[in-house]
């Protein structure tokens, strides 16, 4: 099914901005971000369906199977990366129906929208690195939010497609500068993904329709007071932890005095949750 943006709903995610404060390039984005369509791709209908399955107490794993091997592609990624170390647990899966009563509906749910979140990222000229990294920190943010949850007591059952998913407008505004006519450089383009990244993937949820505590995650988590839910107040966590995933042979720098504190978060049960989620990460 095609969902559409409200374009009126979505302008309010962006405040105007007067003209002689931004350049050009900036000019030309804040105009393309509020035709409300631009790189705003579907949502395949398997993975809108495997929200409804996985959400669906009474779903089964050969309903959910038998959905994803409608698109074959999908299929063929969602079999390689249940082949990964981190779902595999040495065995081989070579059926989608194995790899889902491996890794359970939910785990499923994550993976297909994982999938299809890579799937969003090829075919750019400029910034193909930038989006890979931004890909894999979203991923290892993931993992975080997937770990962090039940060791914080939060029954959240999205939680990994909250960490995965709250910087997906990054690929989205770096897709429309990568399509401009005139393309800033790479530290122009950072300031600019930084700046309007919630903005692009609060419009790219909603497209999508996913559940509206997702679609505030993504608008609002850069927010400069304290987390409205615990949604954001674990994705605000996995921000923070993140760096010491992403390079960990790299002397992270000292937890106190992160911001860990005003999350209500121990300095021991951050570094609980930062080795557990290096040890899941080591199997990606």
């Amino acid at each position: 099914m095609t969902y559409e943006i409200n374009v009126q709903i979505s302008k309010h995610l962006l405040s105007p901005i007067p003209s002689s404060a931004v350049s050009m390039i900036e000019a030309t984005l804040i105009q393309t971000l509020e035709g409300g369509r631009a790189a705003l791709p579907l949502l395949p209908q398997v993975a809108a369906q495997a929200l409804e399955i996985a959400n669906n107490a009474d779903s089964t794993v050969r309903e959910f199977s038998e959905l994803i091997m409608k698109d074959p592609p999908i299929a063929a990624r969602f079999l390689a990366t249940a082949n990964s170390a981190l779902y595999s647990r040495g065995q081989t899966i070579r059926s989608v129906h194995d790899a889902v009563a491996r890794i359970g509906l939910a785990a499923s749910r994550d993976l297909v929208f994982q999938v299809v979140y890579a799937s969003t990222m090829t075919g750019m000229k400029h910034f193909q690195s930038e989006v890979q990294a931004s890909f894999r920190r979203s991923v290892l943010c993931g993992v975080l939010c997937r770990i962090a949850a039940p060791l914080l007591g939060l029954d959240i059952s999205d939680a990994y497609l909250c960490g995965l998913l709250h910087d997906i407008g990054e690929s989205r505004v770096y897709r429309i500068l990568d399509e401009a006519k005139a393309v800033p450089s790479t530290e122009e383009a950072a300031q600019l993904v930084r700046k309007y990244h919630p903005r692009a993937g609060a419009e790219l949820a909603m497209r999508w329709a996913l559940p509206d505590d997702i679609v505030q995650v993504c608008r609002r988590h850069e927010d400069n007071e304290g987390p409205a839910s615990e949604r954001l107040r674990l994705v605000r966590l996995a921000d923070l932890l993140v760096s010491r995933l992403e390079d960990a042979t790299k002397e992270p720098a000292p937890l106190a005095g992160s911001g860990i504190e005003a999350l209500n978060v121990s300095l021991d049960l951050a570094q609980t949750i930062v080795d557990r989620a290096l040890s899941a990460a080591a199997r990606l």
